[in-house]
Parts: C-alpha cells; sequence; structure tokens
C-alpha cells in the first residue's frame, strides 16, 4: 500500500473512533460512540501482522529445537516436541562419582589409609526436565503417547549437538513430575540411571 492510501486508511479509522452518532430524545442530547467498530478494523490489522510475525517465530524455533538432543537416535523434537529445559544439558555434564575408596583405621597411627591407586567410577542418577509442545490437542496426545511407548523400553541412549561424539546410556526408573497446561504444553522430569558413566561411546 502506497502513503497516500495508508493516510486514507489512517483517516477512515480516526473518523470511525472518534466521531460520534448524534440523536436527541425530547430536550435530551445524546451521543453514541462506534469505538467498538474502530477499534476491530485497528485490531484486524494488528492481528494480521502478529499472525506473519508468529509463523515467521515457530518456524525459527522449529528450526533451533531439531537437532538438539536425540533419545535411542531419534530427533526429540521433529518425533515427539520435546525440548531440553536449560538445566537439563548442565545434569548430563555434571561429572560422575567415583565409588569409596578402600579405607582403613588403626588406633596405632594418625587419620587412616585410604586405597586410591584404582579408582572406579560409579553409576549416577540424573533428572532432565523436558517440555513438550503440540499445535493441537489431537497432537499433542499423539505425541505424549509415543513418547511413553519410548519410556516403556526401559533404555533411554540420550546424545546432544553439544557433545556429538558422547551417548549417555541410560536407565528409566520413573517420571517425578508432570505438569499439563491446556493439552498443548506439558512439562515433566524424568529420572533416570547411567549405570556405567564410563562407557558413552556412540
Amino acid at each position: 500500500m502506497d502513503k497516500e492510501g495508508k493516510i486514507i486508511e489512517m483517516d477512515i479509522a480516526d473518523t470511525i473512533m472518534e466521531r460520534p452518532y448524534e440523536f436527541h430524545i425530547g430536550e435530551m442530547q445524546f451521543y453514541l460512540y462506534p469505538a467498538t467498530l474502530g477499534k476491530i478494523y485497528l485490531l484486524s490489522c494488528l492481528t494480521e501482522n502478529l499472525e506473519k510475525i508468529k509463523t515467521k517465530l515457530q518456524l525459527y524455533l522449529n528450526k533451533m529445537a531439531s537437532g538438539e538432543f536425540y533419545i535411542n537416535g531419534k530427533d526429540c523434537y521433529t518425533n515427539w516436541g520435546i525440548s531440553m529445559d536449560t538445566s537439563s544439558l548442565s545434569s548430563l555434564m555434571t561429572p560422575s562419582p567415583l565409588k569409596e575408596f578402600i579405607e582403613n583405621k588403626s588406633r596405632l597411627e594418625h587419620g587412616k589409609r585410604v586405597l586410591s591407586s584404582n579408582p572406579k567410577i560409579d553409576e549416577r542418577n540424573i533428572t532432565l526436565t523436558f517440555n513438550l509442545t503440540a499445535k493441537t490437542e489431537e497432537e499433542f496426545f499423539s505425541r505424549y503417547n509415543n513418547f511413553c511407548e519410548e519410556l516403556a523400553t526401559g533404555i533411554i541412549n540420550i546424545k546432544t549437538k553439544y557433545q556429538p561424539n558422547i551417548t549417555y546410556k541410560t536407565i528409566y526408573i520413573s517420571c517425578n513430575q508432570f505438569t499439563q497446561f491446556m493439552r498443548g504444553i506439558a512439562r515433566f522430569s524424568l529420572k533416570l540411571v547411567e549405570y556405567n558413566p564410563a562407557d558413552r561411546n556412540s
């Protein structure tokens, strides 16, 4: 639309919103302001622009979330609409604990003796928080059911784009928390066990 057309459009909107309809009942004078019509017109223009922005933003978010992390070789966002919470990567990257060292105490010596010549990594518990999103209620339940089927296998091998050569091999234990919002968004935490952190080969 050219500049003159925009000016005309603005004048029409101002006229609709600001000029009241005048009428009389007896000696009383009344004004009827058709502001609602003007607001609807302006909001329709705004809504149209917001829809365009929403579409572009959704495409951007899809691009960002796709390929972020995988479970059992499947892209989590593409298959289930699942993305990682900001704390999940930190939980995965937390250094693994060591098994307790062999120790011995004697009243004839200060402190204690610790055999630390052959340290071994212990298993570790991990809690990961995920977000599941869908455009419709039908898609939400479809994605939810499909992901539950994946959890039921018990084996959850996790890989992220940030550490492409590392696979966290875990066992699914339970879902500690599940919160659903308007049947289109869900947030949940999974409790996993990495049974051998020394084995992270892809």
